[in-house]
């Protein structure tokens, strides 16, 4: 008999605690997250801008990794919503919008890789 294999559930919101309880939002929503200090400001394609108590490492580790690249220390994005990049030292990612974002050197051979465009 074949062992089962349990693959590990993909989330398709995050919660966010807010004063009044808790927001939910749904992944396809989110454009891009960034760090301050140890939260994390969520970005939506509605224009809100949502405080988590979570830090990034911690949406890191539990996003999609095919949609959601991190992109430098402290930047997440969503690469559906991905335009166009900039080339330079680690280069920027112009996202819907008009949101532009450093990508670090460390990141960018990642970013390129997981976009298509390393090839």
């Amino acid at each position: 008999m074949l062992p089962v294999i349990r693959r590990k559930k993909e989330i398709e919101q995050i919660a966010i605690s807010s004063l009044e309880g808790l927001v939910f939002i749904k992944l396809i929503d989110i454009v891009y997250m960034e760090a301050s200090v140890n939260y994390t400001y969520v970005f939506t394609c509605d224009k809100k801008k949502h405080l988590s108590s979570r830090t990034l490492k911690d949406y890191e580790e539990i996003l999609p990794a095919g949609i959601f690249i991190r992109i430098h220390n402290s930047y997440i994005i969503n690469k559906n919503y991905a335009e166009k990049y900039i080339r330079g030292e680690g280069g920027q990612v112009v996202l819907e919008g008009n949101i532009v974002l450093d990508v670090s050197k460390r990141k960018k051979a990642g970013f390129l890789q997981i976009t298509g465009a390393g090839n």
